[in-house]
């Protein structure tokens, strides 16, 4: 054992053993619940039943109980699934065999739907399967751990299991059968990053079974527990790893102390818009947009790896072997400096430069390091990070030796677009070309001002740049959302309705002067028009925030009659207080936006509804999927929230329903359990008291009630208690008790995985 690795185990121990300790305390009724399942769906129970007996007690089906329910959803007094590891997300089908509640038929994975006697078939030979295992598991289990071979291990159960082995199912059912030799982290991703970052090498390949061992190995020695049936929840998801070579100890000295990684030339100019792009392909699109214009020769690769680069990933700094230091990628994103040689920056918080060697050098640039190609040296990160960072994972302190900690740079980032291909924006650019102007309505957090402004400048690039949206250069955007001396009016305006707007800040009206008078001043909408007119070749966007929040017979005016599309540009009125002919042309677009549980739609006035193409936006889970949340599952949860909103609030829960932005940070979902919690508490509370007011029974039924539920009935309020720090285990139990398992068909996203929401 290095000296490293010894000091990164000695760092480690005081707060594994706290995990631990936590954990213990849920042995007894732990105990309680595997001998409730056991009972129930024990080995020799499986075996004992035959035919139909199988169909009724296995698979998930109209009743709502038996085997893969209970794995999966049950959390009650009798047996909380939740205590054992979570199986949730994709679909039923994972079981291979599921009976649809809608359509009473069955289906068989390859082979739906199908006939009752396929589906016994797969659940015969699962229950033969998990029978076989457990047998396994019994001539193992009096062996001490430390004796076993982690690769003959999989093996043998690779043997005892072929088909489904690698099931998430299977292992959570060998868990509650056996937890001394298999672990409860059922994500076989999650898994192999669990020995990552603790410093050890994880199989590949699928072999979960072999990191069981591998783990409980590495835990019985550090605890002194030669015997475990529960380890410490190191349970973080994966996070990816990048090498970025610098010219010896002095340039890394001054990465460090600027607290970045930066790179050249500078003869590219600032890239934030580029970096701006969610998938490397859109992003590498709009770099060779930018970089056409560019005499001086630049690396693609360097520079793309750059921008890809998400928060919380980890970055070493080295020079072949040697590692000069370790930290981790800020959320602050790309920043430009001009007056550097090497202008293009990525903030970092560096974590320890404590030199050490990897196993192979790093290769030239800025690279991934793939855990497949360098897994041996990925291991030494995390243990240097263990050794040399203040504190312990995940908790990690700036440890810099010989030096005041550097402060963490802060860059003035822009709101930027993401990828484009998303048939929201396909509808609403239909919608434009038919009618001039579209509302996009729906439930909050649903992306409707986003997907606004999205669509926005997909129309600006192709029409006035004839590209597409990824391929704008930076002063392309900034065109469109600016204007310039040669030309005043952005292509795209926005302007926000409230009660207090009116016709004057729309189209026309006199408006108070610093001196003390008036003037009259163009509106937002009047400046756009005129500058269409002016442009007939290029378009303009007008971009109405909350629209049905103003008083729009008052706003809009004459307006109504000019904006229907067969009346632009040859239908003209005199506008009242200038005395101008006015019209509106054809290439001025409206997109606005409207939030349906201040207002339904049927409210807004007949003639503007007749006139507008309106476009719904419902709560998408399937954005939600990228997250490592493990449990719950996100989009699963989503859904089962929104499900309980529409039957419990009647007729108006169609509306009332919560979108997935707002379980989503700078476009991406949460990833832990305490950001959900936090929304929870802050956002989704107040907005569940807001939609039933004085109706204790309606929260009641959308959350559930304590000890299983998130509403604490006797108080009339939320279960407070359930959100303290050492409850975490009681949360996830109130959580995963509203999911069913028509929740669970999840439809996969049609464009980019995650998609930033306004």
């Amino acid at each position: 054992m290095t000296e490293m690795e010894k000091l990164a185990r000695e760092r480690l121990k005081p707060r594994a053993v706290e995990l631990y300790q936590e954990q213990l305390a849920y042995r007894p009724e732990r105990e309680r619940y595997r001998k409730y399942f056991l009972s129930n769906f024990g080995p020799k129970v499986l075996q004992r039943l035959i035919d139909q007996e199988l169909l009724e007690e296995i698979p998930i089906n109209l009743k709502n109980h038996g085997m893969d329910y209970t794995l999966e959803f049950k959390n009650d007094e009798d047996f909380c699934q939740s205590l054992f590891g979570s199986i949730g997300g994709g679909s039923a089908m994972k079981y291979g065999v599921f009976r649809r509640q809608k359509e009473r038929t069955w289906y068989v994975k390859g082979a739906d739907p199908a006939t009752e006697e396929e589906a016994l078939t797969v659940v015969r030979q699962r229950v033969r399967e998990a029978v076989e295992a457990c047998r396994l598991l019994d001539k193992l289990e009096e062996i001490p751990v430390s004796e076993l071979d982690a690769d003959s291990f999989q093996k043998q159960m690779e043997q005892a299991a072929p088909n489904w082995c690698n099931s998430v199912w299977l292992h959570k059912y060998l868990h509650i059968y056996c937890p001394r030799l298999i672990t409860w982290n059922h994500a076989r991703g999650h898994l192999e990053s669990e020995l990552y970052r603790l410093g050890l090498t994880a199989r590949y390949n699928k072999e979960r079974y072999a990191n069981d061992i591998l783990a409980l190995q590495f835990w019985s020695e550090l605890l002194e527990e030669p015997r475990l049936d529960v380890t410490p929840p190191w349970e973080k998801g994966p996070r990816d790893y990048w090498s970025f070579v610098v010219d010896g100890a002095g340039e890394a000295a001054e990465f460090v102390l600027q607290g970045c990684v930066k790179a050249g030339p500078g003869t590219v100019g600032d890239l934030t818009e580029v970096f701006s792009f969610e998938t490397i392909r859109d992003m590498e699109t709009a770099l060779k947009a930018e970089l056409l214009s560019v005499s001086e020769p630049a690396d693609l690769d360097f520079l793309k790896w750059l921008g890809y680069m998400k928060p919380g990933e980890i970055v070493v700094l080295a020079e072949g072997r040697k590692v000069y230091a370790v930290g981790e990628i800020e959320e602050a994103g790309y920043s430009y400096a001009p007056d550097d040689s090497k202008p293009h920056r990525r903030g970092v918080r560096w974590l320890h430069d404590h030199p050490y060697q990897l196993k192979t050098p790093v290769e030239f640039g800025l690279n991934p390091i793939s855990l497949k190609k360098h897994g041996h040296n990925v291991p030494l990160v995390e243990q240097s990070l263990l050794a040399y960072a203040g504190g312990v994972w995940p908790d990690y302190e700036p440890k810099l030796t010989g030096q005041e900690t550097p402060a963490r740079s802060t860059v003035n980032r822009e709101e930027a677009l993401k990828a484009p291909d998303d048939p929201v924006t396909r509808d609403i650019l239909d919608i434009l070309s038919r009618k001039g102007q579209v509302i996009l309505y729906g439930p909050p957090g649903t992306g409707k001002t986003f997907f606004a402004e999205w669509a926005a400048l997909e129309c600006v690039a192709r029409q006035n740049f004839g590209v597409s949206r990824i391929e704008l250069t930076s002063s392309h955007r900034k065109r469109a959302f600016h204007p310039t001396s040669d030309q005043p009016v952005a292509y795209i305006s926005t302007c926000t309705f409230h009660p207090a707007y009116s016709y004057e800040d729309f189209v026309e009206g006199y408006r108070p002067t610093p001196a003390g008078g008036f003037e009259l001043r163009d509106g937002v909408f009047k400046r756009a028009a005129r500058a269409a007119a002016a442009d007939s070749k290029n378009c303009y966007v007008v971009i109405i925030d909350e629209i049905n929040r103003g008083n729009l017979p008052k706003i809009f005016g004459e307006l109504i009659t000019l904006i229907e599309y067969n009346k632009r540009g040859r239908t003209s009125v005199t506008l009242p207080v200038s005395g101008e002919i006015f019209t509106v042309p054809k290439n001025l677009f409206v997109i606005a936006t409207m939030n349906t549980a201040d207002r339904s739609i049927l409210l807004l006035d007949t003639a503007l509804r007749r006139r507008f193409g309106f476009l719904e936006l419902m709560p998408q889970p399937e954005r939600l999927q990228s997250s490592h949340l493990e449990t719950p599952n996100l989009p699963s949860w989503l859904t089962a929230l929104n499900r309980r909103i529409v039957r419990t609030l009647g007729r108006d829960g169609r509306n009332l329903q919560v979108g997935h932005a707002y379980f989503m940070d700078e476009g991406k979902p949460f990833h832990t359990l305490e950001r959900l919690s936090q929304a929870l508490r802050q956002e989704l509370w107040p907005l569940l008291q807001e939609y039933c007011y004085e109706d204790a029974q309606a929260l009641a039924a959308i959350l559930g009630t304590v000890p299983n539920g998130l509403y604490d009935s006797a108080n009339d309020d939320l279960a407070w208690s359930l959100f303290e720090a050492n409850r975490k285990e009681r949360l996830i139990i109130a959580l995963d008790a509203i999911i069913e398992p028509e929740d669970k068909e999840i439809p996969e996203i049609e464009s980019a995985e995650n998609i930033e929401e306004s």
